[in-house]
């Protein structure tokens, strides 16, 4: 699964490295993009815009570094673009290179996937452990320190897709931050693509966050791509 973890890795990166003035403009509630002659039509959260001027560049040189990865769409918070500053609220849309030409349908690729295995991670986010482990540091249910940087790893799955969670550890020169991916893998129209979504924090509230984002997103994006019958 190692497209997975560096896409989450070098998204992180970005939100890091992103200090140029933009002003971002109102965008449409659904931004279409093309896969392999098909088009995809994906909502856009509310508080999330397409980048714009500078932040077209950061999008454009981070895809360009994830070699396992095709970046369709990045989605970065529009006060934050306003204000020219970096945030770590956003979503990317992503589909593995190798996949780009393979044609699947989402119980399939489901069932290829298989079950998601036991963790500590997937034990606290299930059902109301979450209330009682709010407050305790993702080091603590990953065990990440040192240099390790990244521990993202299946928490759950549903009719919808297959979800990885995690926290990103990235320094970059003397820029240390910490945050919490979820990434939602599903196949729409037959092409199997990513919901990515990030944001500050590390402990598991902040997980789930995410997580619940990331379904969210992932049933509205299913819903505006309507199998023909």
């Amino acid at each position: 699964m190692n497209w997975r973890i560096r896409t989450a890795a070098l998204a992180a990166v970005g939100a890091m490295l992103t200090s140029a003035a933009a002003a971002a403009a109102p965008s449409e509630r659904f931004v279409t993009f093309n896969v392999m002659g098909d088009d995809i039509r994906t909502p856009i959260p509310d508080g999330l815009c397409e980048v714009r001027d500078r932040y077209v560049a950061l999008a454009q040189m981070l895809a360009a570094g994830d070699e396992q990865n095709l970046t369709f769409m990045t989605l970065y918070d529009c006060a934050a673009m306003d204000r020219g500053e970096s945030s770590a609220n956003y979503i990317l849309i992503k589909a593995p290179r190798t996949s780009l030409r393979v044609r699947v349908e989402r119980p399939e690729l489901l069932e290829m996937m298989g079950a998601i295995p036991p963790s500590e991670l997937a034990a606290v986010l299930d059902g109301d452990t979450i209330d009682a482990s709010a407050n305790k540091s993702l080091n603590e249910v990953l065990g990440l320190e040192g240099e390790i940087k990244s521990n993202i790893q299946p928490v759950d799955r549903d009719p919808s897709g297959y979800y990885l969670a995690g926290v990103l550890k990235m320094q970059v020169g003397e820029q240390a931050h910490t945050s919490v991916v979820a990434v939602a893998i599903t196949s729409i129209k037959g092409h199997v693509l990513s919901y990515n979504v990030y944001n500050d924090g590390d402990k598991p509230a902040d997980i789930a966050a995410v997580l619940n984002r990331a379904r969210t997103g992932l049933s509205g994006w299913i819903a505006a791509n309507p199998t023909a019958p």
